[in-house]
């Protein structure tokens, strides 16, 4: 992955990580900037009840891209002038992806449960 919305164990608030293995490319997410970034959310996820998040990300290998994150209509991150997805490869613009996976170590309540619904992908903002 080349960004990773992640919890952070220790108060339920969010990391946004950019090259969490470390392999992206040298040169981001802004440019002059290399190496695994975090950007930090101040905001905790509420527990036992829904939550709705909504991510807008504007593909881009360069540094024209954006990424913002709100949680419950709050903004949690806000970047712009960022690469977010990986060069092309001859496969053409469209191979940004987003995969949702739900790994719960060091989280409290344990075992933790984290249920998914109603996804939209939308050109615009919803409602």
């Amino acid at each position: 992955p080349i960004w990773n919305l992640v919890f952070h164990g220790s108060d339920n608030t969010l990391d946004l990580v950019w090259s969490p293995n470390n392999l992206a490319p040298a040169n981001g997410p802004h440019n002059g900037e290399s190496g695994r970034r975090y950007y930090y959310s101040g905001v905790a996820v509420p527990v036992g009840s829904w939550v709705r998040f909504e991510v807008m990300i504007k593909s881009a290998a360069d540094f024209t891209g954006a990424l913002k994150v709100w949680m419950n209509n709050q903004v949690l991150f806000d970047l712009s002038s960022i690469k977010t997805r990986y060069v092309d490869t001859g496969q053409g613009a469209l191979i940004s992806y987003i995969e949702q996976t739900g790994y719960g170590s060091g989280l409290t309540p344990t075992p933790a449960v984290h249920y998914v619904d109603d996804v939209t992908i939308s050109l615009g903002r919803m409602p």
